[in-house]
């Protein structure tokens, strides 16, 4: 993509700079959670961000807001002194500011860090405005949130736009995929009204009605006694794909799936029902298993020793899925 110039002019104020640096420093190193080193007041360590790069560490960042005169020597002597008294848990120190480039101070600090590092401590490097607009300018979704009239922030939303729109295309793809398992009547049924009334959810499906699909199996299926198998095979399947369309409920549609071809195994669509359920469960499982492990860890083994959350704590997870678990 050819490159427009463009100048990005600083923060006003120090909070604001290390709020950029903690993006800026988040997206550059691909660290998704940088975290802000307490509040103004407190001891810092010379450390006003902390981030991490791959293959290194923890990294420390000191935001020096300069816009009017240049960064000194004496700066650089005193941050660094600061991580060193507390140490600091870093295994590089950045000092970033919004200052103009300076080659004398750039070598002192270059020779600084070479020094250090000889000695085993953790290098020192100095990143000036336009090392920070440089930055800015090679990642696109910088630019959209500090040029958003860059090019490269208009390819940014266009690229955003075009992902969502691969998104909805993708859900679309499985809806239709749902509606080709839609269940038909069996011509030796012998209510016909409700095969009837069970067309009739059909046509509500296959016209996104998934609420008023819904409603009407609630109607229809107070009382499941006077259907057939495959009547209630289709009861129960319509029952998944509203769910399943909607997004409400991926547990209880894995459910409804399976149950469908427990009642009528011998039917092609509840079948199929059988395989998107035992997808679904699957899938269930896999996130709550993660979570459960990202959060309290609070797993028990099972007979076969793998681990498995326990119900109290499955509940408890608002990623949970408790019918997945339940059944």
């Amino acid at each position: 993509m050819h490159a427009i110039p463009f100048e990005i002019p600083p923060p006003k104020n120090e909070a604001d700079f290390e709020r950029m640096c903690a993006h800026v420093y988040g997206v550059v190193f691909d660290y998704r959670m940088p975290k802000m080193n307490g509040r103004r007041g407190q001891v810092q360590g010379g450390v006003d961000v902390f981030v991490k790069e791959a293959g290194v560490g923890r990294v420390g960042i000191q935001c020096k807001k300069y816009t009017m005169k240049p960064v000194k020597w004496d700066d650089v002597v005193d941050e660094v002194g600061k991580a060193d008294k507390h140490g600091t848990p870093i295994k590089k120190l950045i000092l970033a500011t919004t200052a103009p480039n300076d080659a004398a101070l750039l070598k002192k600090v270059q020779e600084l860090s070479d020094a250090r590092e000889a000695k085993g401590l953790f290098p020192v490097e100095v990143e000036f405005w336009e090392d920070i607009c440089n930055h800015i300018d090679r990642f696109p979704v910088l630019q959209d949130s500090y040029a958003p009239n860059s090019p490269g922030a208009a390819y940014h939303r266009q690229d955003a736009a075009l992902s969502n729109l691969q998104t909805l295309v993708l859900e679309q793809r499985d809806t239709l995929l749902g509606m080709s398992a839609l269940p038909t009547a069996r011509l030796d049924s012998v209510d016909r009204l409700i095969s009837d009334q069970l067309d009739r959810t059909n046509e509500l499906l296959k016209a996104g009605r998934y609420r008023d699909a819904l409603d009407h199996l609630a109607v229809v299926g107070k009382d499941l006694g006077p259907f057939d198998a495959h009547q209630k095979a289709r009861w129960y399947l319509q029952k998944g794909l509203s769910l399943w369309f909607m997004r409400l409920d991926d547990g209880e549609a894995a459910h409804l799936f399976l149950k469908a071809f427990e009642l009528y195994p011998n039917d092609e669509r509840m079948a199929a029902a059988q395989v998107r359920g035992s997808c679904l469960r699957r899938s269930c499982l896999r996130l709550v298993l993660r979570e459960r492990r990202r959060s309290s860890g609070s797993l028990i083994p099972s007979k076969s020793g793998s681990r498995w959350p326990t119900p109290a704590s499955f509940k408890a997870s608002r990623f949970g899925c408790p019918t997945c678990l339940r059944r």
